[in-house]
Parts: structure tokens; C-alpha cells; sequence
């Protein structure tokens, strides 16, 4: 499986020397832009069907996108990358795969360069490190739903384990936009031990992962044929946590 992650070719530089970035959840509901920002991040509304009663009086209706808040224990970081799979390539005539024209022009956005990514060999370097560090994290693709349907907002969370119900927000994007065609793969950091210094953007973590793969230029990525073994395969298994 690849991961692609696009951005500014320094951020890249460190990234292929093992040095992770993650995010807190406040740089994406603060970004201003449309195709990163995103105000509902790890955020959901409350149905206004629910009812709320203040003497007899149902004044739900009154509520104008009320937020379910999520309390934590621990600070939350997340890093994302884009999942090579059919649904953001297409095959080729000559039987290898590419990506699709609509995906290259939503992740130009993203910055001027790209990094192809071994996805087994960052995650196992970032298991190994919280493994270490005594960090909790949990890691599969982002799952896209209106989220202002509620009954399939419902659905998602009836079909996770009781563990999972309670970072499930964390791993759901509205689908009202363009997020979707980024299809996002994400791994949140829970650290419990408030092991790795933060500032307001996130933190840095230094695993020991290593690539000798280049960074290259995003337009660049029209060129790119592989093989079908290097797509995701949805009907894998590609959740874990710990």
C-alpha cells in the first residue's frame, strides 16, 4: 500500500529522515482555506429531531447547529496522507494504474511537492516509537458522511466496536465537499504521558524511519504507473489501534 503526501518539499525532507509531523484538531477547524480547513473537524452536529424540554417546552428547534462536544484525556494529534487506490486512479492501456485527473487537481492544493510513501514501513516506525513512549494511537482511511445525515451518521457508529465509538468522530469527514476525492488516510496520536512537546500547530515525532525515496514536483505525478498490488485494497482489515 502507498500513502501520497504532498506539501512543501522542507516538510517533505524531513519526513523521508523519519521526522513526523502531527497536527492538533484546532489547525484544521482554524485553516481558512477550503480544501484543508474544516470547522467540524473531529466535531459533530447534534440531531435537532432530539428532543430538549425547559419546562414542558421542546425548544430544539430554536438551536441553529448545535456541536457535540468530545472530552479528552490526553492532548490529540493526527498526521494524513492520501491512500493510492480505484478510487483515485484508473488503469492505463497498458494494464498499470494512474491517478485520476480530478485527484491531481484537488492535491495540487496541498503544496508543490509530493513523497511516495511505503504505508507498512511509516506505520511500523510509529508503532515502534509509541510502543515506546507509552502513547496510545489509532490508525485506518477517513470515512466520508453528510454529516447532517443524521441516521447514517447513526449507522457509522452502530457498526464500530464500543472501543472505537469513542474516537470514532475523530476519523469522519463530511462529504458535502471535496474532501472526499483526497481520499485521506489518518492516524491520530493520543499522548497520554504528554511525552512530546507541543505548540500550537502540533508536535514532531522522531521515529526511525528512512526512505531514499525522492521528493518530486506534484505535477510530476501525472507520470505515475504502478501496479494493482500497490492500491489499497478496501476489503482489507486497515484499522488498528492501541
Amino acid at each position: 500500500m502507498l500513502f501520497i503526501k504532498f506539501g512543501k518539499k522542507e516538510h517533505l525532507e524531513q519526513l523521508r529522515n523519519g521526522i513526523v509531523h502531527f497536527s492538533t484538531l484546532k489547525t484544521f477547524q482554524k485553516d481558512p482555506t477550503s480544501f484543508r480547513g474544516d470547522k467540524m473537524e473531529g466535531r459533530l452536529y447534534i440531531d435537532p429531531k432530539q428532543p430538549m424540554l425547559v419546562n414542558g417546552l421542546d425548544i430544539s428547534s430554536f438551536m441553529k447547529e448545535c456541536v457535540i462536544s468530545y472530552e479528552t484525556n490526553c492532548p490529540e494529534f493526527s498526521f494524513s496522507a492520501s491512500i493510492l487506490s480505484r478510487k483515485n486512479c484508473h488503469k492505463c492501456t497498458d494494464g498499470l494504474y494512474t491517478v485520476n485527473q480530478e485527484y491531481l487537481n484537488e492535491m495540487r492544493q496541498f503544496g508543490e511537492c509530493f513523497l511516495t510513501i511505503n504505508a507498512f514501513e511509516l506505520i511500523e516506525a510509529l508503532r515502534t516509537e509509541f510502543s515506546n513512549t507509552g502513547s496510545g494511537f489509532e490508525y485506518h482511511p477517513v470515512v466520508y458522511i453528510n454529516k447532517t445525515n443524521y441516521s447514517k451518521i447513526q449507522e457509522y457508529f452502530n457498526n464500530l466496536s464500543s472501543k472505537n465509538r469513542l474516537t470514532g468522530h475523530l476519523f469522519l469527514k463530511d462529504d458535502t465537499n471535496s474532501y472526499r476525492i483526497q481520499n485521506e488516510w489518518r492516524m491520530v496520536l493520543f499522548d497520554f504521558n504528554n511525552h512530546y512537546p507541543a505548540d500550537n500547530n502540533g508536535v514532531n515525532v522522531k521515529t526511525c524511519y528512512l526512505t531514499e525515496m525522492p521528493v518530486l514536483d506534484t505535477e510530476s505525478l501525472a507520470t505515475l504507473r504502478c501496479s494493482e498490488e500497490y492500491l489499497f485494497d478496501e476489503k482489507e482489515n486497515s484499522h488498528a489501534d492501541t
